[in-house]
């Protein structure tokens, strides 16, 4: 029974609808496709899985394999058992082990910058204090999206957009510029200031260039990390395209709407 388990376990895919409607049971839902279990997994895939809406939870999904490039006879179909790649070649190693027993991982062009976590020299307090620093943003973010009073929530998307700004700050010339943290507070502080541009321009004038400028940084990271297709890319192409109409930027706007347009036909079954 333990055996059959744990093939059942090393073998599935999460299946859970995206529906905010769903139960917690169908939210936890794992499938398994009898093809799709002999794909092997790489770093730098050449296919991703899509699966197709449930009509109901009682319905079974269908799962879609779509090709992120051309393929030739004999080429393999792999996909990735990560859901970020954005990591470092220790990390992933260590996540593949935890999750199905073996550690081989595809060497990809950006491990060089993710694994650089500091530049030399750094002390141990300033590295203390990012951290610190990192923390609190974090927190601050999260009670913004947890908060049920429309005010609180404002003060703390308000107080992790000011943290995010002093990380950013306080992580030049210490943190890799692509370093994860630097990315992840680009990222939220670009979704802060397109989510209200009102009360954004209150803490950074020029709000929308600010975030198209940051989304630009986090798209050109990201580029070096997955390819055209992934979803998580499709989503920064989206944001920046965004960000870049709300800015008066048609010429940066119509190429990041390309790319989002690129993506969704390699990703989308129905297209």
């Amino acid at each position: 029974l333990e055996q059959m388990m744990l093939a059942v376990r090393l073998n599935s895919w999460s299946s859970s609808p995206s529906s905010p409607s769903s139960t917690a049971c169908s939210q936890n839902r794992m499938s398994m496709f009898i093809w799709l279990s002999m794909v092997n997994h790489s770093c730098s895939p050449s296919a991703i899985m899509v699966l197709e809406e449930q009509e109901s939870e009682r319905t079974s999904p269908r799962c879609v394999v779509r090709a992120l490039n051309d393929l030739q006879v004999g080429d393999e179909v792999t996909l990735s058992y990560l859901t970020d790649v954005m990591i470092s070649a220790e990390e992933r190693a260590d996540s593949l082990m935890k999750g199905w027993f073996f550690s081989d991982v595809t060497t990809l062009p950006h491990d060089e910058f993710i694994g650089a976590y500091v530049q030399e020299g750094i002390s141990q307090d300033a590295l203390a204090k990012i951290t610190e620093t990192n923390a609190l943003a974090m927190k601050a973010w999260e009670l913004a999206h947890s908060s049920e009073d429309s005010a609180a929530a404002k003060r703390h998307l308000k107080n992790a957009v000011a943290a995010y700004q002093l990380l950013l700050r306080s992580a030049q010339g210490l943190l890799h510029p692509q370093h994860g943290w630097v990315l992840n507070a680009q990222r939220r502080m670009a979704t802060a200031l397109l989510k209200d541009a009102t009360e954004a321009e209150q803490q950074f004038p020029n709000g929308a260039r600010v975030a198209m400028q940051l989304f630009a940084a986090v798209v050109a990271a990201e580029e070096k990390c997955y390819a055209l297709g992934r979803l998580k890319l499709i989503d920064t192409h989206r944001m920046a395209a965004e960000a870049a109409e709300a800015a008066g930027d048609a010429k940066s706007a119509i190429m990041w709407w390309e790319k989002v347009a690129e993506g969704e036909g390699i990703s989308n079954p129905k297209t």
